[in-house]
């Protein structure tokens, strides 16, 4: 009699693991969908893996479409919770609203962040950033900010005194700000009524508002009613009453391809020879237009005493139009051993004509008065 029931036991086993091997599995269903189907709270205590892979902390479960992926959290700071928050490395950030900051806030101190969106208002409170930390789309306004590797992107900044050391700018705004720190690189952006202590390179760029900028490099901007402290390259920029300041820190600087127009300036371009460095200048390819409202207009002019042996300007193949440059287009009030070569000129009803001549270290050549 046993055998019989053994053997019907045996055959109904393999029957019922062959079924639910072939068909899906339904908890709370009766017709399951998919290979588990569950009608109902699930309760897990152990860990989730996906491929085999149980994820990094702070990360959470995302749809590829065809299956899941392990991704980075978001998480939502506010006015409430952004003092109690904590946020773990390389996660996505987004603020709620603005945060009013009494006090120095080190919430955002970690690495590989992505910040979005909200304003962060203070008085002179500051922030740090970890490492390589990207922010898009915040304001700030009167706060302090730090960190190594942050980009900022469609950002805006007012009454800011610092930024991180090197940081980059892209499609940003600074307004009413006096930052004292190094910028590495500004891109397609805007400066209005700031000032900056050292710009590392800036294209594409609007400054004006009677700004103030010291730039190593600047490329293809437009500069209106601005003053530019330059100790590197100056190329493809257009200026409206906006002044060069030649630096005499730096072996060689360049101003190349550019175009200005004078109607209030008493100089555009400035060099001051006031070093015993070796210097070299080059202007260049230049175009100049001025008007005869302002009187004292000088396109150029070198000015200090220079005491070293090494000093070559170069002033080549630029047009000047118009303007009573009183003193000429080269006005030199400089003293010391500096070669200066002015050749290949075209200048058109430039009052004061070229304001120089052949003598001493002054080299004049294929210049065009017209």
């Amino acid at each position: 009699m046993k055998t019989p029931k053994l053997f019907l036991l045996i055959i109904s086993v393999a029957f019922l693991t062959t079924n639910i091997c072939a068909q899906n599995v339904g908890i709370g269903v009766s017709s399951p969908l998919e290979k588990l189907d569950i009608n109902g709270n699930l309760n897990l205590t152990g860990t989730i893996k996906v491929n085999g892979t149980a994820g990094t902390s702070g990360e959470v479960l995302a749809s590829t479409g065809t299956g899941l992926q392990w991704a980075k959290g978001v998480y939502t700071i506010n006015s409430a919770n952004y003092l109690s928050i904590s946020i773990p490395e390389a996660n996505y950030v987004r603020i709620d609203g603005t945060l009013a900051l009494t006090n120095d806030y080190l919430g955002f101190n970690n690495n590989f962040l992505s910040i979005n969106g909200g304003v962060i208002n203070g008085s002179g409170q500051s922030i740090s950033f970890g490492n390589n930390c990207i922010l898009n789309g915040v304001s700030f306004n009167n706060v302090v900010t730090s960190g190594n590797n942050i980009q900022f992107v469609n950002c805006k900044f007012t009454n800011v005194s610092q930024l991180p050391f090197r940081c980059s700018l892209i499609s940003c705004q600074i307004t009413g700000s006096n930052i004292s720190s190094t910028i590495g690189n500004i891109n397609n952006s805007t400066i209005n009524n700031s000032s900056v202590t050292k710009i590392e390179k800036i294209i594409n760029s609007n400054i004006g508002g009677n700004s103030t900028i010291n730039v190593y490099n600047a490329s293809n901007n437009q500069f209106v009613e601005s003053v530019i402290n330059l100790a590197g390259t100056f190329t493809g920029n257009d200026c409206d009453d906006s002044q060069i300041n030649i630096q005499n820190t730096v072996t060689t600087n360049a101003v190349t391809g550019n175009n200005f127009k004078i109607s209030t300036l008493f100089g555009v371009i400035s060099v001051d020879l006031s070093t015993s460095n070796a210097i070299a200048v080059n202007i260049s390819n230049n175009t100049f237009v001025g008007t005869s409202t302002y009187p004292t207009t000088r396109y150029l002019r070198i000015t200090g005493s220079y005491t070293g042996t090494r000093c070559i300007i170069k002033v080549s193949n630029n047009i000047a139009i118009g303007g009573t440059a009183t003193g000429g287009f080269v006005y030199p009030q400089y003293t010391g051993n500096a070669d200066l070569t002015v050749n290949d000129n075209d200048l058109y009803a430039v009052g004061g004509g070229l304001g120089v001549s052949n003598g001493g270290l002054i080299y004049v050549r294929n210049n065009q008065t017209h």
